[in-house]
């Protein structure tokens, strides 16, 4: 690398209390001074991590989260602290509905229930060290702890997700050479399916008995019970889990994680909490409920599981997230955009039915608060007490962190929260290849008027490289270009899949996100674009518009589509433009006043009244009937 220069941005280097959020400027061109993690060569501009400004005072130092596996770590944290609870549970009736309160395990008792499922997968299923196990199963206790057994014994977990396809799933059980799948009873007809297009061993979380099941979890556990197994421990470089993409542009790819990566990814959100010196120590809590199969809910939840941290598990359905939030009481929370804005458009609802008093304090209320929290100052009335205390109390009332990832949240729904919860909000960025966030906000350093995702974690460094075709280059002001990573966390490559792996990353090792950044003002980074033509939605899943489009356009009566998104929705918006012949030919009997050669004016106000109803239920069936997921089918066209 040639000699580095530095971006001529201001650093502030006093203390992170101290700093009022009205400090630093947006506007990148009127900062003055260096930032010194921030340099650049001709090529590429890095950011650094700045270690004194991020939490390392935790319980636990990197150098012994990352020298244990992580059933060592788990195992550890039940040796210290036995009689403290650690996993929360609830009980479902035969349709899946939860009921009765949450019931708490001991780390001692979680540790337990590892052993024996550890042994009974010894003597009854003979499963190997290095053999691959599948998970495919809503979020529960038995998942997590079923993991830690796989990782006693030396097995390789491969979660599902609910949302591949039968064709996809195989790909994935192929691929990762799974004999085994582990499963609840609420995806049962799908373990079914697969079985009639693959052979393996299925073990069911439920006491369920049918074709589709060959053990249930409790007879692994009466076996394991008879003799406890030693276990058999794998080294910390040995492959951990292997975590498939979304599969939304093609094929999903296997991502392999050691456990070395996975307790250096653990590391990053562990120092990343700066409000309290042990954050991730005894008396946080924490509630499950965006999916397990997904790195971003495992990061955390393997962290605070290993560190002693409680973790409330949902019931399997986000419908519940309402109820269950407020039985937890959770201290943090991780969520994507779309759970906050639902929370947020439900809230505002409810405040305009109530009467003009209500509203005109509740208005008021904010208006003063809002001011508070952007000039760090505080009122004269204690607005927490007469309006707040209600609003807080929807998330349990001790809610002190939440972490949005996935996409970013908008400024009206981040300022909601702010005020009306008094939380630290931070956003931060990751993917199935970082596992989980690498990249993160630290509240009091940053202007809160910038929506960035932040700067880098604990032992993550940053680049960005030119994206000459989208017309992104790191010699701009402010600085822009793809994101490329370096770290001990990022993956090791994708399972039986060399080309994609090399692919992956740069001729020097980098890691090639595929997303577009910027270089911040505030010495942050904000994700702008993508190097491909995709983009998330707010409940935080990919699209790829191309192969959308193209799957739209080979409907019979549809020319062209263009397909369009903003991270901060949840829909898809979708301009169609039909074939005039075949759009006549599909209404004509359906609707009056269709004909052969009929004016294309009235054709077109006729498909955008009465026969809109009938095009759209004929294109979405045909697009579904192609493999568009839900959120891939548009919820608004043009014609």
């Amino acid at each position: 690398m040639n000699e580095l220069h530095s971006i001529q941005v201001e650093e502030n280097t006093t203390a992170q209390q101290d700093i009022p959020h009205t400090l630093i400027r947006p506007d990148f061109d009127d900062i003055k001074g260096p930032f010194p993690y921030i340099h650049k060569d001709d090529k590429h501009v890095y950011m650094d991590c700045q270690l004194q400004y991020w939490n390392m005072n935790s319980f636990f130092s990197k150098e012994e989260m990352t020298k244990m596996t992580l059933f060592e770590m788990f195992k550890r944290r039940c040796d210290l602290w036995p009689e403290e609870f650690c996993l929360s549970y609830r009980k479902k009736d035969e349709k899946h509905v939860p009921k009765g309160d949450f019931i708490n395990l001991k780390a001692k008792e979680c540790l337990t229930i590892v052993e024996e499922i550890a042994s009974g997968i010894v003597r009854k299923l003979n499963i190997k060290k290095g053999a691959t196990a599948a998970v495919f199963s809503t979020n529960r206790y038995e998942w997590i702890l079923t993991e830690f057994a796989f990782h006693r014994q030396g097995i390789i977990l491969v979660p599902l997700y609910s949302t591949l396809t039968t064709e996809q799933l195989c790909h994935v059980i192929d691929t990762a050479e799974c004999s085994y799948v582990f499963c609840s009873d609420e995806v049962l007809d799908r373990v079914q399916d697969l079985k009639s297009h693959r052979t393996f061993t299925s073990v069911c979380f439920d006491d369920v008995k049918n074709e589709s099941v060959d053990f249930t979890l409790n007879e692994l556990r009466e076996e394991g019970r008879r003799q406890i197994e030693p276990p058999n421990l794998p080294n910390k470089t040995d492959t951990c889990s292997i975590f498939f993409t979304s599969g939304t542009s093609g094929v999903p790819k296997g991502a392999i994680h050691t456990h070395w990566t996975i307790t250096n990814a653990m590391c990053c959100f562990c120092f990343s909490a700066p409000f309290h010196a042990q954050f991730m120590t005894r008396g946080q809590i924490t509630l499950s409920f965006l999916p397990l199969s997904h790195v971003y809910e495992h990061q955390i939840d393997l962290t605070f599981l290993c560190t002693g941290g409680w973790v409330y598990m949902n019931s399997g359905n986000v419908r519940y997230f309402p109820e269950e939030v407020k039985m937890a009481s959770p201290t943090f929370l991780i969520v994507v955009p779309r759970v906050l804005q639902k929370l947020y458009d439900v809230f505002n609802s409810e405040i305009k039915k109530k009467s003009y008093v209500v509203q005109t304090m509740y208005n008021t209320a904010y208006y003063f608060k809002n001011w508070a929290v952007d000039t760090n100052t505080t009122n004269m009335v204690d607005w927490d007490y007469w309006v707040f205390g209600t609003i807080k109390a929807l998330l349990g009332g001790r809610i002190q962190l939440v972490c949005n990832g996935s996409a970013p949240l908008s400024r009206e729904v981040y300022d909601w929260m702010r005020v009306c919860f008094d939380v630290i909000i931070c956003n931060g960025y990751g993917s199935t290849e970082t596992f989980g966030g690498c990249i993160g906000t630290i509240p009091g350093l940053l202007n809160p008027k910038i929506m960035s995702t932040g700067r880098p974690c604990p032992g993550a460094t940053f680049r960005l490289s030119n994206a000459e075709e989208l017309g992104y280059f790191v010699s701009d002001n402010p600085p822009t270009g793809e994101i490329e990573i370096k770290g001990e966390f990022i993956f090791k490559g994708y399972f039986h899949d060399d080309v994609s792996t090399k692919e992956a990353f740069t001729e020097d090792g980098w890691f090639k996100t595929g997303d577009i950044g910027r270089i911040n003002g505030d010495g942050t980074m904000s994700i702008i674009d993508r190097r491909k033509n995709m983009f998330k939605l707010s409940q935080g899943e990919y699209v790829a518009t191309e192969p959308l489009e193209r799957m739209y356009a080979s409907h019979p009566f549809i020319e062209q589509m263009f397909v369009y998104g903003e991270s901060t929705d949840s829909f898809l918006v979708g301009i169609l433009v039909a074939k005039k012949k075949e759009l006549e030919a599909f209404l004509e009997g359906k609707i009056n006043g269709i004909s052969d050669g009929m004016d294309v004016q009235l054709l077109k106000d006729i498909a955008n009244t009465k026969g809109k109803s009938l095009i759209l239920k004929n294109v979405e069936e045909y697009v579904r009937s192609q493999g568009a997921k839900g959120y891939e089918v548009g919820e608004k066209y043009l014609y």
